[in-house]
């Protein structure tokens, strides 16, 4: 293979690679934000569970305090889901960027192989010439 065919699937394999790196790094992000919603319904619950202790409770007396529960159970069911997804696509980004990071070293490695052969090459046509 010429340099220039070697060099442009070098910078191809590299952009492949930063490509997957970026959308690992999205996944990644709704992953922290999936978890940081369902910290804070935790925490939600945590207070509720803690008000409810109390024997003058007006909103558990209408009844909202146990809609609310409900609506938290729900949407942290939703979101835990969410969070079940987006690791699955996780695992499956970590595969691909591990692939393209592989073929990008690969051919790296090609490249720098094959410019110490071209050099030695010059350095023994320059010394039977010379």
């Amino acid at each position: 293979m010429t340099h220039d065919g070697l060099s442009g699937l070098t910078g191809l394999a590299d952009m492949v690679l930063h490509g997957a790196q970026a959308r690992l790094s999205r996944i990644q992000q709704r992953e922290t934000d999936l978890r940081a919603k369902i910290a804070k319904i935790g925490q939600d619950r945590a207070e509720i569970a803690t008000r409810l202790q109390g024997p003058d409770d007006a909103a558990l007396a209408a009844g909202a305090d146990g809609r609310w529960l409900q609506w938290i159970a729900m949407r942290q069911t939703h979101l835990n889901t969410e969070l079940l997804q987006v690791l699955e696509l996780k695992r499956l980004q970590i595969i691909v960027v591990r692939d393209a990071f592989g073929r990008a070293s690969a051919l790296a490695a090609l490249e720098a192989d094959a410019h110490v052969a071209r050099r030695r090459q010059v350095e023994r046509r320059m010394a039977r010439d010379g």
